[in-house]
């Protein structure tokens, strides 16, 4: 790609499709199925969960935070920076934060949610996706996801191996 040393790769994967296994056994701490309505009209049944951010970036920020508020299944956020509680100066939660870690590693270990969205430095990803699914959370993260294709499809592995969605 324009000569900077770097490949793309264009992957195609065969994965088996499989149900994914249900929320409520994954997250035992999460509430009832509910009903809610999307922007199209159409009727949702979602389980409430709480998501934990590692990483609390400008794109969170500027991009994701604003959209969580229309986000039918998260309820409550916990969140992990290394600025600890200064991680919330100036901005707005449209949810409740529960928790604040200085730590990611110890946020993964006594966070009890069920969703993990990771917005950290790049080099950063593969080490918590990897720690996350071990700990059998559903994983999103920021891209690049890893920082080579053996080491994505390492991770896909590992989420299909788990019963996570890798994302």
């Amino acid at each position: 790609c324009g000569g900077c040393g770097f490949q793309r790769y264009n992957l195609r994967l065969a994965i088996p499709l499989q149900p994914l296994p249900s929320i409520q056994a994954a997250a035992p701490n999460t509430l009832p199925v509910k009903a809610a309505v999307d922007k199209t009209g159409c009727t949702l049944e979602t389980t409430p969960m709480r998501m934990l951010v590692l990483g609390v970036s400008s794109l969170f920020s500027r991009r994701i935070l604003p959209a969580l508020a229309g986000v039918a299944g998260i309820d409550r956020l916990e969140l992990s920076s290394r600025r600890g509680e200064a991680c919330r100066a100036g901005l707005s939660f449209p949810l409740p934060v529960d928790r604040v870690f200085a730590d990611h590693s110890s946020a993964l270990l006594e966070s009890e949610a069920s969703l993990v969205y990771i917005s950290t430095e790049n080099d950063l990803h593969e080490r918590l996706v990897e720690e996350a699914l071990c700990a059998g959370r559903h994983v999103v993260v920021d891209k690049p996801a890893a920082l080579s294709a053996d080491a994505s499809l390492r991770l896909l592995d590992l989420a299909v191996g788990r019963g996570c969605c890798l994302a």
